[in-house]
């Protein structure tokens, strides 16, 4: 049982990490970047377009590969341009289009 109480904690972590990088962009692009609603918009629809783009070769592409370095290595990916967005903004070069650019990559990474 305590292989499944592992399992739980780590699933629980990761749904609320998809929930917080699923907000966050929005939360941040709002104030800060003082986004109107067709911007927030075209923020949102950035973070689906792979999947509707890229989805179907992605995946037929990344099965020809084994998964598990396939999945940390997108892992890395995505974490490393999750940790662009507050250097971009620590240093003062986050605009909307860079911000629409990483959450493309964040989420073109995430078809792995």
């Amino acid at each position: 049982m305590p292989g499944f109480g592992w399992f739980w904690f780590a699933d629980g972590v990761s749904i609320f990490g998809i929930y917080i990088t699923a907000r966050a962009p929005q939360l941040l692009a709002l104030p800060t970047l003082g986004a109107s609603s067709f911007e927030l918009g075209v923020l949102r629809a950035a973070q689906w377009m792979p999947y509707l783009l890229f989805g179907l070769v992605a995946g037929v592409l990344i099965d020809r590969y084994r998964r598990k370095p396939v999945v940390v290595g997108a892992d890395f990916i995505r974490a490393a341009v999750l940790a662009l967005i507050p250097l971009a903004a620590a240093v003062q070069v986050l605009t909307l289009p860079l911000l629409v650019g990483l959450v493309l990559v964040f989420g073109a990474v995430s078809l792995a």
